[in-house]
């Protein structure tokens, strides 16, 4: 399951007086560990790394093969070897964080200036940790008792997590140099937070600016066949793209009650609201970081609470479909078989926001 490998490296051997009032940051015998909880096809190699002369920057190139699609890369940092790692890591830039191209010579710059100023270690050890955000969840057929009957529901790939504001920014920055009328919408807590305050036309219309980021072909389209970047409009769907999207209302439901490894669950994961879910009762009246409760069957998480999503479902005209429940939410809300609907599409909730699919197409 894991890809890994090892690396020791010194960064100029010991520190002297000189460089500690320089720099007030030297890494002497810095080790390197990089692990991946993606598929075993994953292997990462050639990793070095080198703190940048006459500064507290610090660059960690690596190269990943195998992957098929973006991947989700982390860094973490332990002052002494390994014990623990609580140096925190806010100012990481470049092949870090969601949607990080696979490939040869990607770079983590890391401002340990910002982060760690003035400390030293002689035990400085970094943990790069990789993995694919899209699990693939197998074709199967709703329960009866759902409240869309019975349907059946095609094999495709949902996000691990709910779009982070992080992620979001970096592409919704993007966007705004490739046509995109996005600007500068949406909210959120920290980098690792779900974002909100999106629409559903900024929702579809970040789904196919990320897509057209990352080479793929954008799902969303106008009936002229332009790739839908501006208005607010109803698209059209190109199921044979490979891009990103979001959930169809049957999909989101089928991943949520775990497919075909439920255990038929009242919640996502649990018939205890509290285990996977930030609702009413325990959110403290905020968003929370994704991913920490537990996850489903499947392994995606906060798909009860947290924030509503949004699907590209209709509930009639002109109102669309937001499933999941959210900080705000009571516990029935956070159901598997809930539904709810937003009654003005073009308006932006400040508990709403969205998960990402892709078609099965690798």
């Amino acid at each position: 399951m894991f890809a890994a490998s090892h690396l020791n490296q010194s960064l100029g051997g010991k520190a002297g007086a000189s460089c500690w009032n320089c720099f007030l940051l030297v890494f002497s015998g810095l080790f390197l560990i990089l692990t991946g909880s993606a598929s075993s096809e994953i292997t990462i190699s050639n990793v070095r790394a080198a703190q940048r002369a006459g500064t507290k920057l610090v660059d960690i190139d690596y190269d990943v093969a195998g992957a098929t699609m973006s991947l989700a890369v982390g860094l973490q940092v332990s002052p002494d070897g390994g014990a623990t790692w609580n140096v925190p890591v806010t100012s990481a830039t470049g092949a870090v964080g969601d949607s990080v191209t696979p490939g040869r010579n990607l770079r983590i710059t890391w401002d340990a200036g910002v982060d760690w100023n003035g400390q030293y270690s002689t035990q400085t050890r970094f943990r790069v940790s990789v993995e694919e955000p899209f699990i693939k969840v197998d074709g199967g057929t709703l329960p009866s008792t759902s409240p869309l009957g019975a349907l059946s529901v095609s094999t495709f790939y949902i996000g691990k997590y709910e779009v982070q504001w992080g992620e979001f920014q970096t592409v919704r920055t993007w966007a705004a140099s490739n046509g995109y009328d996005i600007g500068s919408v949406g909210a959120g807590s920290g980098s690792n937070y779900p974002v909100i305050d999106v629409t559903w036309y900024q929702a579809v219309k970040w789904c196919n600016a990320r897509s057209q980021k990352e080479g793929k072909t954008p799902v969303y389209k106008l009936s002229n066949g332009a790739v839908y970047r501006t208005g607010d409009r109803v698209p059209v769907v190109n199921g044979a793209a490979n891009g990103y999207r979001l959930p169809s209302e049957k999909e989101w439901e089928w991943a949520a009650r775990g497919g075909t490894q439920t255990h038929g669950y009242a919640h996502s994961g649990s018939n205890d609201v509290n285990a996977v879910a930030w609702y009413y009762d325990n959110s403290g009246s905020a968003t929370h970081v994704v991913g920490t409760k537990a996850a489903n069957e499947l392994g995606t998480y906060d798909m009860s609470g947290n924030v509503w999503e949004w699907c590209f479902g209709i509930y009639w005209l002109p109102p669309r479909v937001i499933r999941g429940g959210g900080w705000y939410s009571l516990a029935d809300a956070c159901l598997v078989g809930y539904l709810d609907d937003y009654p003005d599409p073009a308006y932006p909730g400040f508990n709403v926001g969205f998960r990402l699919a892709l078609s099965s197409v690798p």
